[in-house]
């Protein structure tokens, strides 16, 4: 299904107004497009998202009807997760570290009639429920972790998964330990990615000595998101 950039741009502008209630999503304008981008061109496979929330950027990828797996806890960020791991739960800003309940989330789906027929929710701590995927290969996966150990955990299992010509998509590059679990994870395995931001601008090469190039963590840069292609 072909969405056009008008009913994206309709669906950012709703997905973010808060007199819904809280937004559906925290996504910056261009890392909501590029999703859409990536979901235009994926190959034939599953989307699957990592870290759900409210289930704003799953409701972009709930229209292309593909299978849907979205791994999330439900409960916020791990209780571990410190300086060692990410960023400080405290630091995610929003009261919680990034909490949202699954029922918070399906009731978006819902209000803002998003079919779930092909939605998967699987509530859990990654590290317990990544192995639960079944499906026939993953066309999109989206990490949206926040951290170093649940970024890395969920890689391990899914990335193996992703079909050829697939793409990973990392929200949270900017943070260093996000950053480091994927570089890790590639050059475990012997491979370079060539990794671009949100405006799908070269970033740099993964699976090598970790270098800075052009990454800058600043609120204002597309580098907030990253992209890679398997």
């Amino acid at each position: 299904m072909m969405l056009s950039e008008r009913e994206v741009e309709r669906m950012f502008v709703r997905f973010t107004d808060k007199s819904y209630g809280k937004p559906a999503t925290l996504l910056r304008k261009w890392q909501w497009h590029s999703l859409h981008r990536l979901c235009e061109k994926a190959p034939p496979g599953d989307f699957v998202e990592c870290g759900v929330m409210r289930g704003g950027a799953a409701m972009l990828m709930a229209r292309y009807d593909r299978e849907l797996w979205l791994f999330d806890s439900w409960e916020g960020i791990p209780d571990e997760a410190n300086t060692k791991y990410g960023r400080r739960t405290e630091d995610m800003g929003n009261p919680g570290g990034c909490r949202a309940s699954m029922h918070e989330c399906i009731a978006n789906f819902v209000q803002h009639c998003i079919p779930t027929e092909k939605c998967h929710f699987i509530k859990g701590w990654i590290k317990d429920t990544a192995q639960e995927y079944d499906g026939d290969g993953i066309a999109i996966l989206r990490l949206d972790m926040d951290i170093y150990s649940s970024t890395r955990e969920a890689i391990e299992v899914l990335y193996p998964k992703v079909v050829d010509g697939g793409y990973v998509i990392i929200d949270d590059y900017c943070f260093p330990k996000v950053r480091e679990a994927v570089h890790e994870h590639l050059t475990v395995h012997g491979e370079q990615k060539d990794i671009y931001d949100a405006e799908d601008e070269f970033i740099e090469r993964a699976g090598t000595e970790i270098t800075e190039t052009r990454w800058i963590q600043n609120a204002n840069s597309p580098i907030t998101g990253a992209w890679f292609q398997k």
